[in-house]
């Protein structure tokens, strides 16, 4: 589902990295995750935790690249089956 929609919003040209972080980021939320340093998605294990909990610029730079890099691939993969993305969005600029 999540990554349906980040690849909609891809093609349709209106994707950014930053932008797709806050919107995962509300998900998770919705779904009662917090901030902790491991990750847990078992609630039989305890509070459900994500690392990545938190604003996109206090993201580690590589999970920010990992964001970067799912855009190329889409970008990529759009060329091949010679789909048109109206926009490249700018990969790591919030």
């Amino acid at each position: 589902e999540s990554t349906i929609a980040m690849v909609k919003s891809i093609l349709a040209g209106s994707f950014s990295v930053s932008g797709e972080h806050e919107r995962w980021l509300a998900e998770k939320k919705e779904k009662g995750f917090v901030y902790a340093t491991t990750r847990n998605d078992d609630p039989a294990k305890g509070p459900l935790t994500n690392p990545n909990i938190r604003a996109y610029n206090e993201l580690p730079f590589a999970q920010r690249v990992k964001g970067a890099l799912l855009v190329v691939a889409v970008i990529g993969a759009a060329a091949h089956h010679d789909l048109t993305v109206p926009r490249i969005p700018d990969l790591l600029l919030a």
